[in-house]
C-alpha cells in the first residue's frame, strides 16, 4: 500500500495543474460566436455588441451592419426593435420604433414593412444611420451569408 502514494501524489499533481487550463479554454459556444464574427469580417460587416431594453427586460445582442454608400444627402437614424406583443399602435406588427422622435421618412416605410415581414424570429432589431445600416441578431437559426443577403437589400432599399 505505501508504493501507491507517490502515484497517487503525482495523478493529483498533475490534476491540480491541468484542471485550470482546462477550464480556460474557450466553450463550443464562444467558438461558434467566434467564427461567426470572423466570417461577417471577411464579408465587410462590422459586428458590435449592445444591450437593448425590451419589455421583456433589458438583454446583449450582436448588431451586424454593413456601410451605406456615400451621399450627400442626410440620411435619418432610426431603430426598429421587435416587441414581445403586436398592437394597432406599433409601426408593423411587432415592430416598434425605439424613439419616436427618430422614424424613417414616411416614403420609406412601405419598404420597411416588407423587410420586416421577411425576418427570422433570431432578428429582434433594424437600424439606420447616416453610413450604414444594421441588424439586431441573437446568433441563431440564420448564417451569415443570411446576414450578408439581409443586409444587402436593407442597404439597396435604403440608398
Amino acid at each position: 500500500m505505501d508504493s501507491y502514494w507517490p502515484v497517487i501524489f503525482i495523478v493529483c499533481a498533475i490534476a491540480l495543474a491541468v484542471g485550470p487550463v482546462m477550464m480556460m479554454q474557450p466553450s463550443q459556444r464562444i467558438r461558434r460566436l467566434s467564427a461567426l464574427r470572423q466570417a461577417a469580417a471577411q464579408k465587410a460587416m462590422r459586428v458590435r455588441l449592445t444591450t437593448v431594453t425590451l419589455p421583456s427586460g433589458k438583454t446583449d445582442v450582436a448588431v451586424y451592419s454593413m456601410p451605406l454608400p456615400p451621399t450627400e444627402a442626410v440620411r435619418a437614424s432610426w431603430v426598429l426593435l421587435q416587441q414581445d406583443y403586436q398592437h394597432d399602435v406599433n409601426f408593423y406588427q411587432q415592430w416598434e420604433w425605439d424613439n419616436k422622435k427618430h422614424t424613417a421618412p414616411a416614403a420609406q416605410h412601405a419598404m420597411l414593412r416588407e423587410l420586416l415581414s421577411s425576418f427570422d424570429s433570431s432578428i429582434i432589431g433594424l437600424e439606420a444611420g447616416q453610413s450604414s445600416v444594421g441588424v439586431y441578431w441573437c446568433e441563431k437559426a440564420l448564417t451569415i451569408d443570411d446576414i450578408e443577403t439581409l443586409l444587402t437589400r436593407c442597404k439597396e432599399a435604403l440608398s
